[in-house]
């Protein structure tokens, strides 16, 4: 950033509708520059609601720029999940303030600890990396079976990805409302912002992109 620093509560003031209309169209329009060619999206999880927030606010210039959509477990309407995941979406109302009081706004969504030490309780054994693995699977649910064996010790070494609390705060709202919506602020902020008193839902129906999804 060119005037926030990580440590300041503002820098972690965004959720993935900001991935979406400001990420992405830069990151689109550097590629679609320097080839002059439609280019194919593959878009894991979080990233594939990127996408989708992008093409239905900026149709046209999704349209333009994009050939197809590749969606691996995409992100937009929440139905089911593990007992964790359902658990923090109920009670995140209570924990989300105090969170953003201790942590600034930042959230490690894995184990913000070493490498080093991740490497001497994850690995070399099996039953260690499945240990190292328990809380993720209590959230997105169990399934042990879909990891690769050969990549499972690149990805819990690599895998400390780090997140806003408002991220974490959106995606619960799809959970609870079973919605795929603006970040709800509030009835007299959402009045302010969106002009109604519930946030407005992104229009899917303005993709024209062809959409593909995988799901394990």
């Amino acid at each position: 950033h060119t005037t926030l620093k990580p440590r300041d509560s503002k820098f972690w003031d965004f959720s993935f509708h900001e991935n979406g209309i400001y990420d992405l169209p830069v990151q689109i329009d550097f590629v679609y520059e320097k080839t002059k060619q439609k280019m194919i999206f593959l878009g894991y999880s979080l990233g594939s609601t990127a996408v989708y927030i992008y093409s239905s606010i900026f149709p046209q210039d999704a349209e333009k720029k994009l050939d197809i959509l590749i969606n691996f477990a995409p992100s937009i309407f929440y139905e089911e999940g593990g007992f964790l995941l359902t658990l923090i979406g109920k009670i995140w109302f209570l924990l989300e303030y105090p969170a953003q009081l201790i942590t600034n706004g930042k959230l490690y969504v894995r184990h913000p600890i070493p490498y080093s030490l991740v490497q001497l309780l994850c690995l070399p054994f099996p039953f260690q990396m499945r240990m190292c693995q328990i809380m993720e699977m209590f959230t997105l649910g169990f399934n042990f079976a879909q990891n690769d064996p050969e990549t499972l010790p690149i990805t819990l070494i690599h895998n400390t990805d780090t997140t806003s609390i408002k991220t974490i705060s959106h995606f619960t709202q799809f959970c609870n409302s079973r919605r795929f919506h603006y970040f709800d602020y509030g009835p007299e902020r959402n009045k302010i912002l969106y002009g109604s008193m519930e946030p407005l839902s992104y229009n899917l129906s303005d993709i024209r992109i062809p959409s593909y999804t995988f799901i394990a």
